[in-house]
């Protein structure tokens, strides 16, 4: 399953490289697989990957930690929100990003 994951505080996010979380430690997006469909299909995740140096892709861990990032994230998905049709999915990763940073936590992608 595609799971998009913010944690909840700082000291979670380190737990994660230990994979000592508790469900209550993170904030899961859980994708069905037409939402990730939607999502790659919205070209989103591409331009995430173009604009921020990253490979959000089938089989791989990525995240957004650094705060610059996760702001010019936040702006890539709210355009895309603007261009796109199925603006559902892409409003849920936008509530991903935005929660990382009022939680100055950061958005890990496990695909």
């Amino acid at each position: 399953m595609k799971t998009i994951v913010v944690p909840t505080t700082i000291e979670t996010m380190e737990k994660l490289d230990f994979d000592t979380c508790t469900p209550d430690d993170l904030v899961e997006l859980r994708l069905s697989e037409n939402e990730y469909n939607e999502l790659w299909q919205s070209g989103v995740l591409d331009t995430l990957n173009q604009q921020l140096g990253m490979l959000i892709d089938d089989y791989e861990d990525e995240s957004i930690i650094e705060e610059d990032k996760l702001l010019e994230a936040k702006n890539i998905v709210k355009n895309s929100v603007l261009k796109t049709k199925n603006v559902q999915v892409i409003s849920k990763l936008l509530n991903q990003i935005e929660l990382a940073l009022s939680n100055n936590t950061g958005v890990f992608f496990y695909f």
